[in-house]
């Protein structure tokens, strides 16, 4: 033990470090994460654009196309959908409720700790 027993300065030093892991947590791995997906999000928007102004051009002239330019159509929409559908965040529910559950598991364990040494201390 760092400090006697019935110290004040156990409650406030493990719920600092509690806090700091929080705080890790939040600017190590979830502000990343968002800002990110904030990043994926916006380049995906500015790609889309052209393609899909290309393909209303090239839908106009359908009927009148040839067998290559029909093949560039499809392929070229193929891709617009494949873009579209494209997830564009980093932060999905699984990855929050891991990242969740480690920190409650930190916080479970440090207070299952202090309840065993009360425990402990008032019963043995």
């Amino acid at each position: 033990m760092v400090f006697p027993g019935g110290s004040d300065l156990n409650v406030p030093i493990t719920a600092g470090f509690l806090f700091v892991a929080y705080l890790a947590t939040a600017i190590g791995i979830l502000f990343p994460l968002g800002f990110l997906g904030g990043l994926v999000r916006a380049e995906k928007w500015r790609l889309l654009g052209p393609l899909q102004a290309e393909l209303n051009q090239l839908a106009d002239g359908i009927p009148a196309m040839s067998k290559d330019e029909h093949e560039y159509f499809i392929r070229l929409q193929t891709y617009y959908q494949t873009l579209r559908d494209t997830k564009d965040s980093f932060l999905s529910v699984s990855s929050v409720a891991r990242i969740g559950g480690a920190l409650l598991l930190s916080t479970v364990t440090v207070i299952l700790t202090a309840v065993v040494q009360e425990y402990l201390e008032r019963f043995i």
